[in-house]
């Protein structure tokens, strides 16, 4: 098996870089809460804004999941790239030791 470990290091700092940014693009959404709207919108608004607000809620907490599970990806890669030219290194030190000895 052929893997290109820089290709997956790579891939594992960018998971890890677009993970950063939808952890702060949650924190930012959640500073956008849109309770400030109730004064405006009054009663009559309440079951627009009661909707609005569980988007909202939602959509920060989803951004959230999304940044978390980016960043496992970016370090399930990063660890399998080290792991998969640590396993070529040695394989290929063993290989080289074994002709030396024939």
């Amino acid at each position: 098996m052929r893997i290109d470990t820089s290709a997956v290091g790579r891939f594992g700092d960018d998971a890890a870089e677009l993970a950063a940014r939808l952890h702060e693009a949650a924190e930012r959404t959640r500073h956008g809460d849109p309770s400030v709207l109730s004064a405006t919108l009054g009663p009559i608004g309440a079951p627009v804004l009661a909707a609005l607000t569980a988007t909202h809620t939602a959509h920060v907490r989803d951004l959230g999941r999304l940044g978390d599970l980016l960043g496992g990806m970016g370090d399930a890669a990063r660890a399998s790239a080290f792991a998969y030219a640590r396993t070529s290194d040695d394989t290929a030190a063993r290989l080289g030791s074994v002709a030396e000895s024939l």
